[in-house]
C-alpha cells in the first residue's frame, strides 16, 4: 500500500496568530517523505532527516485542523517544518535534484509546495511579503 503526504501551509499573522494560507496537492515521493520526516525510510537514500516528527502543533489553523481530523486515525507523522527547516528542505531539494537530474519534477521548492504570495516559500524578508507576515510553516501528516 502507497503513503501519501497532506500539506498545508501557514502564515503567521502579528495579531491573529497562524492562518491557512494553501493545501498543495504534493506528489507521492519516498525520498521527500524521509528527508521531511524519517517516513519510508530506505537504503537508496542516506541524507539526513531534516526534522524530527513532532506532532500536529498545538495553535494549527482550524482548517487545517478539521482536515486532519478527517482522517479519523488512519493519518500519522503528523508534524511541521518551520522557517528555517524549510530552507533547509529547499537546500535538500537542490542537491538531490542535481543528484539524480529530476529537475523537471522537483526544483525548485516552489514546484513542489506553491509560492508564497508570489514569492518563495522559504521566507526571505528581502522579498515583498505582507508587512503583517511574520513567519510561515508548513504543516504535514501522511496516510497509507
Amino acid at each position: 500500500m502507497g503513503c501519501d503526504i497532506h500539506v498545508h501551509v501557514e502564515v503567521k499573522h502579528e495579531t491573529l496568530g497562524w492562518l491557512h494560507y494553501n493545501h498543495p496537492r504534493v506528489e507521492r515521493s519516498y525520498a521527500l517523505f524521509y528527508a521531511m520526516a524519517g517516513v519510508r525510510p530506505s537504503d537508496d537514500w542516506k541524507h539526513d532527516v531534516i526534522a524530527q516528527p513532532r506532532g500536529l502543533p498545538d495553535d494549527a489553523n482550524v482548517t487545517t485542523r478539521l482536515d486532519y481530523e478527517k482522517w479519523d486515525g488512519d493519518a500519522h507523522t503528523a508534524s511541521w517544518l518551520e522557517r528555517d527547516d524549510i530552507k533547509k528542505l529547499e537546500k535538500w531539494l537542490n542537491e538531490w535534484t542535481a543528484k539524480h537530474d529530476v529537475r523537471d519534477r522537483w526544483c525548485p521548492l516552489e514546484s513542489r509546495f506553491g509560492y508564497l504570495f508570489g514569492n518563495s516559500l522559504a521566507f526571505n524578508r528581502d522579498e515583498s511579503y505582507p508587512s503583517w507576515m511574520t513567519d510561515v510553516r508548513l504543516v504535514f501528516w501522511f496516510d497509507n
